[in-house]
């Protein structure tokens, strides 16, 4: 994995965890 894809994907996790309560898994 890239360096950005891996901040991408980090970012994209991050906000998915958000937007479900911060549930986070």
């Amino acid at each position: 994995m890239t360096r950005r894809l891996s901040g991408i994907h980090a970012a994209w996790h991050f906000w998915f965890a958000v937007s479900f309560g911060g549930e986070g898994c």
